[in-house]
């Protein structure tokens, strides 16, 4: 029961923050899927968008570990919000690739 009970809480606040983010032109907040690098990976790594798109009304993102530093250019200012498969089902949504 506690279970749902945070599950329907963190969709909620995600929910609620999606709304408030949606009257701005420019997203100020960039949810979606990460694929991460295996886990004994042991070098730098960096997070790369590789597929944006819409869903369900709104902007679906997804993201992917690479190895190595970030490539040089003007910094991302829009922060992100990178969830491994399993914490997605935890807040009961799929993003699908």
């Amino acid at each position: 029961m506690a279970r749902k009970t945070s599950r329907r809480s963190l969709r909620w606040r995600l929910e609620q923050l999606e709304a408030e983010l949606r009257p701005h032109e420019e997203p100020s907040l960039r949810i979606g899927l990460l694929r991460q690098l295996p886990a004994d990976y042991t070098g730098e790594r960096h997070i790369a968008i590789v597929w944006q798109g819409e869903m369900d009304g709104g902007e679906s993102y997804t993201f992917e570990e690479r190895r190595g530093p970030e490539p040089p250019g003007p910094p991302d200012t829009v922060p992100r919000l990178c969830l491994t498969p399993n914490q997605l089902k935890i807040i009961g949504d799929w993003i699908e690739d």
